[in-house]
């Protein structure tokens, strides 16, 4: 499911909503809820193998994700029933935090480095 996703979400700006009807077993009985903040939900109806392979891509920084408008998922289809969050806040009820996932641009590992310590020297020889 993981590889599945990952494919799906090189389209660039993928809402959960999509992964729901178009990846199979990702739909579910559960909730994806900030782990700082219970009350804030970011999907529900997946599966755990589904939060397990987006949390995976996501600590392996192969994808990204980022609050999106909500009516990226109402042309979706499909809209969840809480209110929006509107801002970081410790809600006391339930709010839906609409979020778009996105593939992260690779970088070579040691390049960005090695700019910064080119531009370090150039300050010095200055």
């Amino acid at each position: 499911m993981k590889d599945q996703i990952y494919e799906f979400i090189k389209r660039g700006n993928v809402s959960l909503a999509e992964l729901t009807k178009r990846i199979p077993g990702f739909k579910g009985d559960m909730q994806w809820r900030l782990a700082k903040n219970e009350n804030i939900i970011i999907w529900q109806g997946m599966s755990n193998e589904a939060i397990d392979a987006i949390e995976s891509l996501l600590d392996e920084k192969k994808i990204s994700i980022k609050p999106c408008h909500f009516l990226v998922y109402m042309c979706d289809g499909v809209v969840p029933n809480f209110p929006i969050v509107k801002r970081n806040y410790k809600y006391k009820t339930p709010h839906w935090l609409p979020v778009a996932l996105n593939r992260c641009k690779n970088v070579k590992k040691g390049s960005a480095g090695r700019k910064k310590e080119r531009k370090k020297e150039r300050k010095k020889d200055i």
